[in-house]
């Protein structure tokens, strides 16, 4: 397993928190399939993401992979890579979304699990 201090999703500066960062998110389903998504969040989005990592937050994604599939997911921090940081990831956003909005995630492909409840239940 991958520690947060080695993954460069979860290891950032406190003067980050304002960055937008392009992120894959892939969760490997065995023989079923698999549930990925590339999303946009903000330096702040990703410390929700890292505390709903860190106390196994689940999320239910329904019938994602089929009738009855049922897909609950317990997030890792190793389910995410980041893509694109910085000036490289607002330079994709813009060009993508046209706009320089005031977002804190955008979904560009497939899921976020910024679309489901990341809080505590």
């Amino acid at each position: 397993m991958t520690s947060y201090a080695s993954n460069p999703v979860f290891n950032l500066r406190e003067d980050r928190r304002e960055e937008l960062f392009l992120v894959e998110w892939v969760y490997d389903y065995g023989r079923f399939g698999s549930i990925d998504g590339l999303f946009f969040a903000t330096g702040a989005a990703l410390e929700d993401l890292k505390s709903a990592c860190a106390r196994k937050a689940e999320i239910y994604l329904g019938e994602a992979l089929g009738k009855h599939s049922e897909i609950i997911i317990t997030l890792d921090e190793s389910q995410f890579e980041l893509k694109a940081d910085g000036a490289d990831a607002a330079t994709v956003f813009r060009i993508l979304h046209g706009t320089n909005s005031d977002i804190t995630t955008w979904t560009l492909s497939g899921f976020s699990p910024f679309d489901y409840a990341l809080e505590e239940e």
